[in-house]
């Protein structure tokens, strides 16, 4: 049973704190939560949330501007950062 249990620790990630701007119904707000293993929120590709995942504190159809200061303007540049703050094992 260590052994599985030492194994099951590598695959944990430590949480982070993720800042998040999001614009909502034209007001712009902002949001800091804690996750691990992922962001907690699915995009389509206009940067607009779908479905979300865990406790982040995001509606449908907000629309993301950036995660800790980094601003995205397309699908490719949140995802390469997303893979960059969580790292497949």
């Amino acid at each position: 049973m260590q052994d599985f249990n030492r194994e099951i620790e590598k695959f944990k990630s430590e949480p982070q704190e993720i800042n998040i701007k999001i614009k909502r119904n034209n007001f712009t707000k902002v949001f800091t939560y804690n996750t691990s293993g992922n962001i907690g929120f699915n995009l389509n590709e206009n940067l607009t949330v779908f479905s979300i995942t865990s406790d982040a504190p995001l509606r449908y159809g907000d629309k993301l501007l950036s995660i800790n200061n980094n601003e995205f303007s397309n699908y490719s540049e949140f995802k390469n950062f997303t893979d960059s703050l969580f790292p497949k094992k």
